[in-house]
């Protein structure tokens, strides 16, 4: 019962992932599309007066940020990066600033929330202890001893595996399918996921009881 709860949740997952792919061709291509209106902004700046000239270029850096806002939204989507999603946030703030900004509050609670955000993403996302208590996600150079000390976590150990990557590259044997970005194994009492698969080498996994 539980391994087939643990599959109907792997293929929840890929095809969740395979909706949110689907959902980043259609953004890249709005972007795409949208980049020649760039050149039309700028034809019609050049050949403007002083006073239309400033309404066109707000509308430029409008558009242009606006465009920005949806590659970091790809970004995000691809990656699932709490890091990804900062960013997006930081580009939706500093557009708002920039264009539609209409006096000092705006102004001070824009700098003010853009400041939060440098702090988290210098402090807290790179802080792999922040990171687990927020979602479960683990980097898979974890040792599985660290990981019982500090989070509470007792996974199978045997005495050729000594990390959490390890440990997924182990239980891969056992699966036909190479290990890829949300790839589940069922560990104990926990479904371990594959978060993130660089060039072959597993960076980070996701660790949940198993119900």
């Amino acid at each position: 019962m539980k391994s087939r709860q643990a599959k109907i949740l792997g293929t929840m997952t890929k095809l969740t992932r395979v909706l949110e792919y689907i959902l980043c061709v259609f953004v890249v291509l709005g972007v795409v599309l949208s980049i020649p209106d760039l050149f039309k902004y700028i034809l019609q700046i050049t050949q403007s007066s002083s006073g239309a000239s400033y309404q066109l270029f707000s509308e430029f850096l409008r558009h242009t940020l606006l465009l920005v806002a949806g590659i970091e939204l790809i970004i995000m989507l691809i990656t699932h990066s709490n890091q990804a999603l900062l960013t997006l946030i930081l580009f939706v703030i500093a557009r708002k600033m920039l264009v539609y900004a209409e006096g000092m509050p705006d102004i001070l609670i824009g700098s003010i929330a853009i400041g939060i955000i440098f702090m988290v993403l210098k402090f807290l996302v790179s802080d792999e202890k922040m990171l687990a208590s927020y979602d479960k996600t683990y980097s898979a150079a974890l040792p599985l001893e660290k990981l019982r000390i500090e989070h509470g976590i007792s996974l199978p150990m045997e005495d050729q595996v000594h990390t959490l990557g390890g440990l997924i590259h182990q239980l891969s044997k056992d699966s036909p399918e190479p290990v890829s970005d949300n790839c589940c194994y069922r560990c104990g009492n926990y479904i371990l996921t594959v978060v993130s698969v660089v060039e072959g080498v597993i960076k980070q996994v996701r660790i949940e009881r198993a119900e």
